[in-house]
């Protein structure tokens, strides 16, 4: 456990409270009803569940060639990997096939790490992140400016819930993580580290890293990723 913000954030994410600053779980069906923005892009189907040993979590469909996926998620969430625990990595997707990842690159300092999946192991044919998002100068890498009480979503990919919240400071500096971090009022669960960060169109805005019992989290903006 560590601490940043003023709060205590855990590397699996600890539960959240059902009181305190605003947040809402979400099921699919719900939003679908509520707006049609945040479908033009299935946030669902760009998020994944990534396993090692005895820690669990999520990440996103980041990039993708003709022959593989490229999977970014929180690189804390394979500690049984690096500590020689478990060689098994791996990834469960929306249609709920799994199978094995392995790594293409990592970030110590940023704690993320970007996986690789053989498309012949999937039958479906998933879009990504570089494939929903324009980018441009002086904003995210979803090319959608962060601002104060911008509406985030979450997704658990474990469940296929999706938590809605929004931004409560776009850069903060975390002394736990030694950067500037997104804060976020919203509620996160046990296994959600490492899910992406969406606004309202489903473009992505960063990767969830930490979380507090009062509804806090804190993310990595993707802006801040290897460009590499």
């Amino acid at each position: 456990m560590k601490k940043s913000l003023g709060i205590i954030l855990g590397l699996i994410l600890v539960a959240i409270c059902l009181t305190g600053v605003w947040r809402q779980q979400l099921k699919k069906e719900n939003i679908e009803n509520q707006s049609d923005a945040i479908y033009e892009v299935d946030i669902s189907k760009l998020s994944v569940a990534v396993s090692c040993g005895e820690y669990y979590g999520c990440g996103t469909i980041y990039d993708s060639d003709v022959n593989s996926y490229t999977i970014v998620t929180a690189r804390h969430v394979l500690q049984d990997y690096y500590d020689g625990a478990s060689e098994d990595i791996m990834v469960k997707f929306e249609n709920n096939e799994s199978c094995k990842a392995s790594i293409l690159n990592e970030n110590i300092d940023l704690d993320i790490v970007f996986l690789d999946v053989d498309k012949i192991e999937i039958s479906t044919d998933y879009y990504s992140v570089a494939d929903t998002s324009s980018g441009s100068d002086g904003s995210s890498e979803s090319g959608s400016t962060l601002s104060i009480g911008q509406t985030i979503y979450l997704v658990d990919a474990n469940t296929g819930d999706i938590y809605a919240g929004s931004i409560a400071n776009p850069s903060v500096y975390s002394e736990d993580f030694s950067m500037d971090m997104i804060y976020c009022y919203c509620a996160v669960t046990p296994g959600m580290s490492g899910t992406g960060l969406f606004d309202e169109e489903g473009k992505y805005l960063g990767i969830l890293l930490g979380g507090s019992d009062e509804a806090e989290a804190v993310c990595l903006d993707a802006a801040n990723f290897p460009k590499d």
